[in-house]
């Protein structure tokens, strides 16, 4: 009897026909896929991990290697915007430069004043600008005037006759801002009685008056009277500074002691410039 053979369905004439696959196929399956996937793999390269770098155990320097060592490079850095000014940065600057000391101009020269010119007329040694004659009308003295300095003590010389006053030409001009001092005898061993006897006479308010060159003639007014041991008088008052022209007299007083030939006290007459 004639049979047809659907190929479809599942005979055994049919399986025979198709290649077989053995448990060794199927073994080897699965690692042929693994070698394929490991292929693939290979074929794309990984990026390796860059290595972190590992810190230089640190090492004690040596004298060598500290002379060795490179100098370091400073490292440029990046200059900021400045920020706006609020005030004139040149002016600042100019202010807080220091200045230039400016060169001082060399010394003027000055011409050396010339000392002081004396002249003797009639006997008596002046100074050019000095004083010429003094009057107290009070006690009637009319006297010329001498110029003196100091004597071989140190002390204020007095005039070279017992009726002559002596002014100290160490001090100021009877007339200019200071204190100027006329000195004269009390009393003479040839003449008795001296150009300032009666100076003791003299007080507060009477009138002291100097000739100077020219003819001009100035008018001193008596402040006060003082008297004082001989080796006690203040000589910053008689002689020190004073900011207004003042003519001090000065003279002998009170008890003579012949073993030091010398009077134990001294009056000084104490005025001041009213006029001239």
């Amino acid at each position: 009897m004639n049979v047809t053979v659907d190929p479809s369905q599942n005979t055994s004439e049919n399986r025979l026909d198709r290649p077989r696959i053995g448990p060794v196929g199927l073994a080897l399956a699965p690692a042929a896929l693994l070698v394929a996937f490991l292929l693939a793999r290979l074929a794309v390269p990984t990026p390796r991990a860059t290595p972190l770098p590992r810190a230089p155990t640190p090492v004690a320097p040596t004298p060598e290697l500290a002379l060795a060592a490179p100098t370091p490079i400073p490292t440029a850095t990046v200059a900021l915007p400045s920020p706006t000014p609020t005030v004139d940065l040149t002016e600042l600057a100019r202010l807080a430069a220091p200045t230039a000391s400016p060169t001082p101009p060399p010394p003027t020269a000055t011409a050396t004043p010339a000392p002081p010119r004396f002249y003797t007329r009639n006997g008596v040694y002046r100074r050019v600008d000095g004083p010429i004659s003094l009057i107290i009308p009070k006690i009637g003295v009319n006297a010329p005037v001498e110029s003196v300095g100091v004597d071989p003590t140190g002390a204020m010389a007095t005039p070279t006759t017992a009726f002559r006053v002596g002014w100290f030409d160490g001090g100021p001009v009877p007339g200019q801002p200071g204190n100027a001092v006329i000195d004269g005898h009390l009393d003479s061993r040839v003449y008795g009685a001296a150009v300032f006897w009666y100076l003791y006479k003299l007080g507060p308010g009477d009138k002291v008056e100097v000739t100077m060159p020219s003819q001009r003639t100035l008018t001193f007014v008596v402040e006060r009277v003082e008297v004082y041991p001989y080796n006690k008088a203040p000589l910053e008052d008689i002689f020190g500074p004073a900011s207004t022209p003042h003519l001090n007299l000065i003279t002998c007083s009170g008890v003579f002691d012949r073993a030091s030939d010398n009077y134990n006290l001294r009056r000084v007459v104490y005025t001041r410039l009213a006029s001239g």
